[in-house]
């Protein structure tokens, strides 16, 4: 994590208007529990793209933590022992994928047996 940090930082050197490193940054920063230089990294790539639907949810996404936190008085986030969300073990495509299948053979199947 701190070298994906380290490469936005070293991106914003270059080009410090650029919206996608400062998300970048806001979301690792997220990640490493430092939400408040994360909220301003997100609200300041929301400034230079207010339009941004990934930007807005993710500031948000962030401000709903801050403020479970502050009224918990710790993180809380429903994750499993893996450490994964439950609805996020399986991907969706997969299961999608699964039932295709599954609907495919049993066409064969019954195809075959007419």
């Amino acid at each position: 994590m701190e070298a994906a940090l380290r490469s936005c930082s070293a991106a914003l050197l270059l080009q410090p208007h650029s919206a996608r490193a400062l998300l970048r940054r806001g979301m690792v920063m997220a990640l490493l529990g430092r939400h408040e230089e994360a909220a301003a990294s997100l609200s300041s790539a929301l400034e230079l793209e207010p339009t941004n639907v990934v930007i807005h949810s993710e500031l948000f996404k962030l401000r709903r933590r801050m403020s479970l936190r502050a009224r918990d008085g710790k993180f809380r986030d429903r994750k499993t022992a893996t450490g994964k969300k439950p609805w996020t073990l399986v991907p969706w495509r997969w299961l999608l994928g699964a039932v295709a299948l599954a609907l495919g053979a049993a066409v064969v199947t019954s195809i075959a047996r007419l």
